[in-house]
């Protein structure tokens, strides 16, 4: 599935490079907010580059997620400006991998009877949709406010030790959980 999803991208990207003979010019964005779902709201920074042309940005970007377990999403995103003037809206979508890169204690999260067991974490999928206003739109420089559906997921991997009346130790059983956060984020940038 992320092999195909990552497939469509540099297709869509690569032919609409190819296809427009208009002036691209170069587009970077920084962002941070906040995120907030079934678990304690969290932060998140990240930053996009691409291009854009005729109100379109398509670029790459990465960032550090700190919601649930802190992961490192490489994306790529899609933009789309709406109207004219000084202060626009505009569309936003991305999709891509969730680089699992948890805090040591994130990883000895899993306390049994037995004690602690450490986690082996796998990366996931992340995606995005939303919407938000770009201020000075016209100018190289601008300021972004945003709100968007986010979705993240990753798999954690541990041993729990199951006891059995007997005079053997307890035997591990390995274990998996899957994590599928959807959460809600508002996010602001600049864009230069």
């Amino acid at each position: 599935m992320k092999k195909y999803v990552l497939l469509i991208v540099a297709v869509l990207f690569v032919s609409l490079v190819t296809a427009q003979q208009k002036k691209f010019s170069y587009k970077g964005n920084a962002e941070g907010g906040l995120v907030n779902g079934g678990y304690q709201t969290n932060a998140y920074i990240s930053t996009s580059h691409g291009v854009t042309w005729n109100g379109w940005f398509v670029g790459l970007g990465a960032g550090i997620d700190y919601y649930r377990f802190r992961t490192i999403p490489v994306i790529a995103e899609f933009r789309k400006q709406l109207g004219k003037g000084d202060n626009r809206a505009f569309v936003v979508a991305g999709t891509g991998v969730d680089i699992a890169w948890p805090t040591g204690a994130q990883q000895m999260e899993r306390i049994t009877w037995w004690g602690e067991t450490p986690s082996n974490f796998r990366n996931g999928f992340v995606c995005k949709a939303g919407a938000g206003v770009v201020f000075n739109a016209h100018r190289k420089t601008s300021f972004t406010i945003n709100a968007a559906w986010n979705y993240k997921s990753i798999t954690e991997k541990y041993s729990e030790f199951i006891w059995e009346p007997g005079p053997l130790p307890p035997a591990p059983t390995e274990k998996t959980a899957v994590y599928r956060l959807n959460r809600l984020s508002i996010g602001f940038g600049i864009s230069f």
